[in-house]
């Protein structure tokens, strides 16, 4: 009979932390803004119109990426589309720079390090003649 005691109140225990683990879950769920209050906000926050949200994860942390387009003008960046990480918890923007060996870049940039290590590798690739 004791054996029987310990189990259930363990179950009991188990089914009690699970059930707050999802109350929580749903509470964090329902405060966190969703794609079209991400938007709005992006949209009034930059003064652009927003194209595309799409739900992400970034450094194991979840954003949004917002894909935005100046308004047009007489300006060079008129219609310029550009793609920005946005932390959903503050609504604010995520720093997409990178500390890399070479130095800082952006996280979608290409690698500015060097394919080959070796000087005569290097010039091989570079004085080669250009597809024609």
């Amino acid at each position: 009979e004791m054996v029987m005691w310990k189990y259930g109140s363990v179950a009991r225990v188990v089914v009690a932390l699970t059930a707050a683990v999802f109350a929580v879950t749903a509470v964090a769920a329902a405060q966190m803004p969703g794609e079209k209050q991400i938007a709005e906000s992006v949209a009034k926050k930059y003064d652009v119109q927003v194209l595309k949200v799409v739900k992400a994860e970034e450094d194991g942390k979840p954003v949004f990426y917002v894909t935005v387009m100046n308004p047009p003008g007489d300006a060079n960046n008129a219609f310029q589309v550009t793609t920005l990480a946005v932390d959903p918890a503050t609504g604010d923007l995520v720093s997409q720079y990178r500390t890399t060996p070479t130095g800082q870049e952006l996280s979608g940039a290409a690698s500015h390090t060097p394919r080959y290590n070796s000087g005569p590798e290097i010039r091989r690739w570079s004085m080669r003649p250009a597809p024609q």
